[in-house]
């Protein structure tokens, strides 16, 4: 794990999701899992977008962000510019993507 501040976390199923954040210089559009059962930090798939202050939510299996700042705008949480799925959770599997969600 990198060093920066400003991020948001959530814990599900034994390990903990951290995604967004700002480095000092700007701000992030990573995602990371840490695993404690075997201490181990793993990237995920950068999010769409740049954003610090982001909120995570669990929702339906998906862990999604919400809002946030990008570094010149804050992104409004109802917009789908403000809006990524960062992890999709099956019983089985589950894929490290992050998919932008379009109002059509």
């Amino acid at each position: 794990m990198s060093d920066y501040s400003i991020f948001c976390f959530y814990i599900s199923v034994g390990k903990i999701y951290i995604a967004g954040g700002f480095d000092g210089a700007a701000c992030l559009d990573s995602a990371e899992s840490y695993d404690p059962a075997v201490d181990q930090w793993t990237m995920l798939t950068d999010m769409t977008s740049r954003r610090s202050g982001v909120v995570l939510v669990a929702l339906q299996k998906e862990l999604i962000a919400l809002g946030g700042y990008n570094g010149s705008d804050r992104l409004a949480s109802g917009g789908p510019s403000a809006v990524c799925i960062i992890l999709h959770i099956s019983c089985s599997s589950s894929s490290k993507q992050f998919l932008s969600i379009n109002n059509d």
